[in-house]
């Protein structure tokens, strides 16, 4: 496609040549009579350059109407390509407000349960919406499993239980959390590597379904891991009991969003 320097040079040429076809036309077609005194001071050149258009006024008519017509023809391409412009313009400005306006949701644990052989792995994850307009018809989803760490390339995560249905509307900056246990009894060489980060970790990984302000039905997916340490230990009644702070990792799969 050509730019626009270029359509502006090629209005520009054409408008020229169009003036001066109809100017040429204006001074010389048809019969030119001049006085006696003004003949005399005419010099041989412009005399015949005065004849020379007057011999061909009909081509001279013909090409300025040719000129006029390609004029009109560009003119009506370049109106149709500023149109086009300006819809991708007016569709781009409108795509790029929703994505401004729009919920953004997501969710992530932030609370784990004592645990033992005898006691299922039981977490918390927030949800929140950080958009700018609510979030509506939210439900979600999320399950615990022990997974090897680093997770293998195209892991393919278990299937999750059916949705909660949550909060009919999620506004700007507010929460809500779910509730998730593990699905199974994790045993004492389960717990013992994971707390010390011996090639497996405790997984939480779930999705979240909302309806944005525009109507659209969106998915937010998320994964962390529950990084061993002395705190996880404790947590899991190895070590001494207290209040402690545990850490979670982003994983590289399944988090993704709509």
């Amino acid at each position: 496609m050509l730019r626009k320097r270029t359509w502006y040079r090629i209005y520009c040429g054409l408008f020229l040549l169009t003036l001066v076809g109809i100017a040429f036309f204006g001074a010389y077609s048809g019969t030119q009579v001049a006085s006696p005194e003004k003949a005399a001071i005419e010099t041989t050149w412009l005399a015949a350059f005065r004849d020379f258009f007057s011999a061909y006024d009909k081509f001279w008519v013909s090409f300025g109407t040719l000129i006029i017509a390609v004029f009109t023809a560009v003119l009506g391409i370049g109106t149709g390509l500023l149109f086009l412009a300006t819809k991708r313009l007016a569709e781009g400005a409108e795509d790029t407000a929703r994505r401004q306006l729009r919920a953004y949701v997501s969710g992530a644990p932030d609370h784990i349960w004592n645990f033992n052989p005898t006691t299922l792995v039981q977490m918390r994850y927030t949800i929140r919406n950080h958009g700018q307009t609510p979030a509506y018809n939210l439900s979600h989803s999320a399950a615990i499993e022990i997974f090897p760490f680093p997770l293998p390339a195209n892991f393919i995560f278990p299937s999750l239980p059916p949705h909660q249905q949550s909060s009919p509307a999620l506004h700007q900056d507010d929460a809500v959390y779910g509730i998730v246990f593990a699905a199974r009894l994790f045993s004492n060489t389960e717990i013992n590597s994971v707390v010390t980060n011996n090639g497996v970790r405790i997984y939480v990984f779930g999705t979240v379904m909302y309806t944005d302000a525009f109507g659209t039905r969106r998915r937010t997916k998320f994964c962390r891991s529950v990084i061993g340490s002395p705190n996880l230990a404790i947590v899991a009644g190895i070590g001494t009991p207290g209040r402690v702070d545990i850490d979670y990792s982003i994983e590289s799969q399944h988090n993704e969003a709509d």
